[in-house]
């Protein structure tokens, strides 16, 4: 198996894994040296690396092969694993646990595993990070109407509706890169359903969930 991915990797792979590693580092320095220097919270911190790892669904069109994609995500996914305590504590505080970007890291695996450089897959990960990131983003800056169910963590209305007209972005952009009929009814049904989904999630399950349930409900509302 090993000689048969190394027969195929190519040029363009390694070029494209080199330039993958290098934007990731290059959007976690430029984060950090934000916060450093005030200009914003490590909360935001957090969620602008959240939302920025959503090029990811756009990047796999560097790779030629899907073998090297995934064996980016699953290096990157290791050495979250793995991660020194003070590598941690970059991400981790407040509300936010070091399990969460694990999880994260692991779907953006198993996703470029099973659904890479398709639409379904793009959606997936485009919801994850911008939904999601802006949800975070958003509500805890302008939250003022707290959302709370007794198994999950306290979210707000202004978040919630960041989280669907984000969605409804991710929505159209996976729609720009792979074409086909873009219908109205379909993607505010797949918005309003991950919103609640959301909204739902127990703590530190949300990057799990986010992606699973954006995969069911595209299938049973456009591929079905």
């Amino acid at each position: 198996m090993l000689a048969e991915v190394r027969h195929k990797v190519t040029l363009v792979d390694l070029f494209a894994f080199a330039f993958s590693i290098f934007f990731v580092g290059f959007v976690i320095y430029l984060s950090k040296i934000l916060e450093h220097k005030g200009i914003v919270s490590k909360d935001a911190m957090r969620e602008i690396v959240h939302i920025t790892m959503g090029v990811w669904g756009v990047l796999w069109f560097l790779f030629d092969t899907q073998a090297m994609a995934t064996l980016l995500t699953a290096i990157v996914t290791a050495f979250l694993i793995l991660a020194p305590r003070n590598v941690r504590s970059l991400f981790s505080g407040g509300e936010e646990r070091h399990i969460g970007l694990i999880l994260y890291s692991i779907m953006f695996t198993v996703i470029t595993a099973l659904f890479w450089k398709t639409r379904i897959g793009s959606l997936s990960i485009f919801t994850l990070a911008f939904g999601d990131g802006f949800a975070g983003l958003i509500g805890k800056r302008y939250g003022k109407h707290k959302i709370k169910v007794f198994w999950s963590k306290v979210r707000s209305v202004e978040g919630s509706i960041s989280f669907f007209v984000a969605t409804i972005l991710s929505w159209l952009l996976a729609w720009l890169i792979y074409g086909g009929s873009l219908y109205l009814i379909p993607m505010l049904i797949f918005a309003l359903a991950m919103s609640i989904v959301e909204a739902l999630s127990p703590p530190h399950t949300d990057n799990v969930l986010i992606p699973l349930f954006a995969i069911v409900f595209y299938y049973l509302l456009i591929a079905a």
